[in-house]
């Protein structure tokens, strides 16, 4: 467990309920929760043909003068990596970054230490996902029921642990952080500010009272942040079960055909529950082709009420390009009714 997590938990769980409203109603202690996710959590050993520098290099820096000691912080390790293992039949979740490359081999260690070569079944790249499956079943495997956590119960300033099992197997390691921010990469992503790299990186990332909501994810090669930055993110829950079936098929989730309104919020919002007020409306969208304009507080679209952004941009997710959709704004005092046919989500 990281130097100082401990006195944190504890402290976290003396406070009154009271002077705490967004914490969990069920709460498990520090020990509970570690115990529980390292049952989960799995070792993978990678071996994979060498990869070739992103940039030649000449005297300790590269030709584009990029320090070596940098190239070699964010260049993919050796040792092992993180997985989820979520269930008996020897599935494993990780990051799609942690097995990607030309693989000569992929081995598991389960919790009791036993180690077992493993299978890529398929990955989802945009989401930063991969499964694999262990080639043969130990005996007697018991894998707890994994809790999936609920996007509704996910909050910015909430609690996270993430359980890693690099670059030590046998032994587990805690990080925790709090939840920075929702509706990253289209929502399906949350930001959290726990120190994530390539030991804990397709860990899980557990909430106190237990439940799994996210998958350590986009450590090193898709943001410019470093590892250990403060700036990490986690594939939501939801995200994973959406595209689980298709992985378990052994099909790999293409990108997707993103819904795209074209709206930006304004800087000085309203009070909350009221809607967004949009500071930006882009040149061409489809938000500006149906009628949207800058001022605008949305309020619903379609049946759903719209409070803030974050739910707005789910709304828009969850459809798909060309679908027409009913948006009422408060335009002044005036109540407007709009239809818009959404577009696509830019590369």
């Amino acid at each position: 467990m990281r130097t100082g997590l401990l006195p944190w938990l504890l402290l976290l769980f003396a406070l009154d309920p009271a002077e705490a409203p967004a914490r969990e109603s069920v709460r498990l202690d520090p020990d509970q929760i570690l115990q529980a996710a390292s049952r989960w959590t799995v070792a993978i050993h990678v071996d994979r043909e060498p990869e070739r520098p992103s940039l030649p290099r000449r005297r300790g820096r590269s030709l584009f003068g990029t320090p070596r000691i940098l190239q070699e912080y964010k260049s993919r390790p050796s040792g092992p990596v993180t997985g989820l293992l979520i269930d008996g039949a020897g599935h494993v979740l990780t990051t799609y970054y942690n097995v990607s490359g030309t693989l000569k081999s992929v081995e598991v260690t389960l919790p009791g230490w036993e180690r077992r070569p493993a299978k890529l079944l398929a990955t989802d790249r945009s989401d930063d996902l991969a499964l694999i499956k262990l080639e043969s079943i130990p005996d007697g495997l018991e894998v707890p029921p994994l809790r999936w956590g609920d996007r509704d119960d996910l909050r910015v300033g909430q609690f996270v642990v993430v359980v890693g099992r690099a670059p030590d197997p046998e032994h587990p390691t805690a990080t925790m952080g709090i939840v920075s921010a929702l509706g990253r990469n289209g929502g399906r992503v949350f930001q959290t500010d726990a120190e994530l790299n390539y030991g804990n990186v397709g860990g899980p990332i557990v909430a106190l009272d237990g439940s799994f909501v996210g998958l350590a994810s986009f450590v090193g090669h898709t943001y410019p942040w470093g590892l250990n930055s403060g700036i990490g993110f986690g594939t939501m829950a939801e995200t994973i079960l959406s595209v689980l079936p298709q992985l378990r098929q052994g099909e790999n989730v293409p990108a997707p055909r993103r819904a795209f309104l074209g709206v930006g919020p304004a800087e000085q919002g309203i009070m909350a529950g009221e809607g967004v007020r949009l500071g930006e409306v882009s040149p061409g969208s489809a938000a500006e082709l149906g009628g949207l304009k800058a001022g605008d507080v949305v309020l619903s679209i379609g049946i759903e009420t719209i409070s803030d952004f974050v739910e707005l941009r789910r709304a828009i997710n969850r459809r798909q390009p060309g679908d027409e959709v009913e948006i009422e704004v408060l335009r002044g005092s005036e109540r407007v009714q709009l239809k818009v046919r959404l577009g696509s989500r830019p590369e």
